[in-house]
């Protein structure tokens, strides 16, 4: 969570008991959204 805060990002954690969360568990668990500025 403190890396979270210093690099001004958010962090969200997907329940397993959505279909969502089932979907992304079975791809390995771990999913990002990248941005950056030009």
């Amino acid at each position: 969570e403190e890396l979270v805060k210093e690099y001004g990002t958010t962090l969200e954690i997907i329940s397993r008991d959505t279909r969502e969360g089932e979907q992304l568990y079975q791809i390995g668990g771990i999913g990002a959204i990248l941005r950056w500025k030009q």
